[in-house]
């Protein structure tokens, strides 16, 4: 590995982004990354194309401080090669077109087919999300493992600095996918949720009691209001009758 040139990377990353020379960024990603069309992309606007240099720099520098072998970057392929097995992640959906009277009773069986539970719909709001959230990620690895089949390593001087970070993608993806599964699958019905992580939500429990101390407040100071009102309203009766 090319230290000195790794050196120009960390150099340029380092400098403050107003005085970046953009030209030369663009050619050290033409160094590493031997794509004479992005390089092309590039100059026709270097100040629109600025954060996409700094983002292939920074991907490419990252990769060449982890200072990473080729022996590891093969393990992690193997291990998403047995991802891709385990999670189906070639699969493509079939679809077939079926009578209207059978859309309902077959989309049932097919959800309970990929790890719907038949009791779903009666679950915590918490679990049930599981569900939909794996869904999502499946199709994230799924389109990951898509574009790192295209991606081409034969015209690149540095191929695994270009799969290194689809795999750590899929990797986490995968460990993410089995938790939510583990969790969905042996909650037992009825007892309480496992408390998750601090959340955003239970950031905003603070402004919740907030409001509520407000709501509470607002009678007390409309009581007297309207006290003086009736009062007023009884003297001009009796003057009336008088």
């Amino acid at each position: 590995m090319d230290h000195e040139l790794t050196k120009q990377i960390g150099q340029w990353l380092t400098t403050p982004e107003s005085e970046r020379d953009l030209k030369e960024g663009a050619l050290l990603v033409l160094r590493l990354s031997n794509n004479r069309i992005m390089y092309q992309n590039f100059e026709r606007n270097l100040k629109r194309s600025a954060k996409m240099i700094a983002y292939q720099l920074q991907k490419y520098y990252n990769f060449r401080v982890r200072d990473l072998s080729k022996h590891e970057v093969a393990e992690m392929q193997k291990q998403v090669d047995e991802i891709v097995i385990k999670d189906n992640l070639k699969a493509i959906p079939a679809k077939e077109e079926k009578p209207a009277d059978e859309d309902t009773a077959s989309s049932q069986v097919e959800e309970i087919r990929k790890g719907k539970r038949p009791d779903h719909d009666s679950l915590p709001e918490e679990i049930q999300a599981l569900y939909k959230v794996n869904l999502s990620i499946l199709q994230k690895m799924r389109n990951l493992h898509t574009k790192l089949e295209l991606l081409s390593t034969e015209h690149s001087t540095c191929p695994d600095s270009e799969r290194y970070p689809f795999l750590v993608e899929i990797i986490k993806l995968d460990k993410q996918y089995h938790e939510n599964w583990n969790t969905y699958d042996h909650y037992v019905a009825g007892t309480p949720v496992a408390p998750a992580a601090p959340t955003e939500t239970e950031e905003e429990t603070p402004k919740e009691e907030v409001r509520e101390e407000a709501k509470e407040d607002k009678p007390k100071e409309e009581k007297p209001k309207k006290a003086p009102a009736k009062k007023t309203t009884k003297t001009t009766k009796k003057t009336a009758k008088k």
